[in-house]
């Protein structure tokens, strides 16, 4: 990376900062007790940020699986390995190491 890169580098860090700021509450949230301004933010996150979306979705859908528990719960959880294996490389090299 040349001198001239860095400065460049550090601007695009610290916008992608400023728009992420405040978001943490929003994802935190159970999807169903989100307000109107959360629900935008998450809405505005899915376009802006896909990587985060991503994460967002695949701990809903964690979420889920330990909600509903049992053997419904156990099928629920296979299931999310396997997308998560293919959506996030992470959890894809855990998922490979468990078989």
């Amino acid at each position: 990376m040349g001198a001239g890169e860095l400065p460049v580098l550090a601007a695009a860090l610290f916008l992608w900062g400023k728009e992420l700021k405040g978001t943490r509450r929003a994802l935190l949230k159970i999807p169903g007790n989100q307000n109107g301004n959360q629900r935008i933010t998450v809405a505005s996150i899915k376009r802006a940020n896909r990587q985060l979306y991503t994460g967002y979705l695949l701990k809903e859908r964690l979420r889920e699986v330990f909600k509903v528990g049992g053997d419904a719960g156990k099928k629920l959880l296979a299931g999310w390995l396997s997308w998560a294996s293919r959506k996030s490389p992470i959890c894809g090299e855990r998922y490979r190491s468990w078989m």
